[in-house]
């Protein structure tokens, strides 16, 4: 309600200028949603009538609740932020900064990147994006680099006192006290993690970098509850100190598209390598493709190296195909997160059986389209997706599993529009930014408020 609005039906208003009006929440009857903004609960819908002089049917704007936190500095550690090379970590941090700016904190995202020639700032959405050569390397030179970025986030603090400085779990192994800024390591899935995951054993140094990275922080939180259980295992945390933050996507930007979808699609989006389950993927679509002949496999991500052949890994995939079927898989290699979108909108069925993974984006990302997913039956696939209510599970080391799923959905039309209906009320409801930037935002100000206490 604007400010007329207000005056004509004697609301109140509060310092925002926002009609609120406590009794006209047990009148709304029609379009009733409840959403939430700069950490307020707010209901809009529409009366059955006059309501306090206001004539027929009015839209309404109620206030609920009223929360309100303080204004922070947020200093993020990010090697990839986009648009440079980046995957999961890179799309999720500038996801957050963004929000985060929007609802007036200070920003700043600060990290080592390989093949600049100079340091260079930049602004992005009003989050201050700093970035440092690579000079180092190995030995000596991660000390050289690490000190280099200890200086710059000491010069950062000297100017805005930084609140919170967070970082993935390799992060704070050579770093010392910046201020008085509360270091805070969000676990995406560290060395330990992929290790167990992968079976593969864990390399002495980065084991020793990792567990003194995680001595050195105030507080924890992990982007799933799989990554928290599992890196409480491996490096002996207490699991019940580390708060479950889902990975935040922009919902608005992937939105279900009004473009037609390719028919009889199936697309997978992230690095094409083993861990993700591309091997298990590619042996799985000639079987899909004996069933739905006119079946086409869409992989767009960034290019890894086979271990077994040696080759690029998405040539080695396409040598072990079928000559009858390799002319219906294609390779996009790497795309900007901004085309993300464009792919996902035309796809029928999208799938992701990763053998390892903390919380794939990507999944999240599909559901929000809409689309109806194929995701593993293993890792946090269950805590993402609801198998047969919001899309399907598969085994991710079974081929045979994995087509299966993808062929019930490619010749159901009508399940697939229910599961990606489901599919998308699922990600804006758990994973939009709307929901977890306040969640993020309570987050901080509890350690900063601990930090303060001690």
């Amino acid at each position: 309600a604007d400010d007329a609005d207000a005056e004509r039906g004697e609301l109140t208003r509060d310092e925002r200028g926002v009609g609120v009006d406590g009794e006209a929440e047990q009148e709304l009857v029609a379009d009733r949603d409840d959403f939430e903004v700069h950490g307020r609960k707010y209901i809009v819908g529409t009366t059955s009538g006059a309501t306090k002089g206001m004539r027929g049917p009015t839209a309404l704007v109620v206030c609920s609740e009223r929360r309100s936190f303080p204004l922070v500095h947020v200093c993020f550690l990010c090697r990839e932020y986009p648009p440079a090379p980046h995957g999961g970590i890179g799309s999720f941090v500038q996801v957050l900064a963004r929000e985060l700016v929007a609802r007036g904190h200070r920003i700043t995202v600060i990290g080592t990147y390989a093949g600049l020639a100079d340091d260079s700032e930049e602004n992005d959405a009003g989050v201050r994006v700093l970035r440092l050569a690579l000079r180092g390397g190995r030995g000596l030179g991660i000390v050289h680099d690490a000190s280099r970025l200890q200086r710059a986030l000491h010069f950062v603090d000297s100017a805005t006192p930084i609140d919170i400085l967070e970082g993935a779990e390799m992060d704070f192994a050579w770093l010392s006290r910046v201020g008085k800024a509360v270091f805070v390591m969000r676990l995406h899935g560290g060395h330990h993690f992929f290790s167990s995951t992968e079976g593969r054993p864990t390399k002495r140094f980065r084991a020793w970098a990792e567990r003194r990275s995680v001595r050195r922080v105030d507080a924890m939180c992990a982007v799933s509850q799989h990554v928290s259980t599992e890196t409480a295992r491996l490096v002996g945390l207490d699991v019940r100190r580390i708060q479950v933050l889902y990975n935040a996507v922009d919902t608005n930007q992937f939105s279900p598209a009004t473009s037609a979808e390719r028919p009889h699609s199936v697309l997978f989006v992230g690095t094409v390598c083993a861990k993700k389950g591309v091997r298990e993927l590619v042996r799985a679509f000639p079987l899909v493709a004996e069933k739905v002949p006119g079946a086409r496999l869409r992989l767009v991500g960034r290019d890894t190296l086979d271990p077994i052949s040696g080759d690029s890994f998405a040539t080695a995939m396409l040598r072990s195909l079928p000559a009858h079927v390799a002319d219906r898989v294609t390779f996009t290699g790497a795309v900007p997160h901004g085309h993300v979108a464009e792919e996902l909108a035309g796809a029928s069925v999208c799938v992701f059986p990763s053998h390892a993974e903390a919380l794939g984006i990507a999944w999240i990302e599909a559901m929000s389209m809409g689309k109806a997913c194929v995701v593993s039956s293993t890792g946090p696939g269950p805590e993402v997706l609801i198998a047969g209510s919001s899309g399907l599970h598969a085994d991710p080391k079974s081929p045979q599993s994995i087509a299966d799923a993808v062929v019930k959905l490619l010749l159901d039309d009508a399940l697939r529009a229910q599961y990606g209906a489901a599919a998308r009320k699922r990600a804006t409801t758990m994973f939009s930014a709307r929901v977890l930037v306040p969640q993020n935002e309570a987050f901080y100000l509890g350690c900063i408020e601990r930090r303060a206490d001690r």
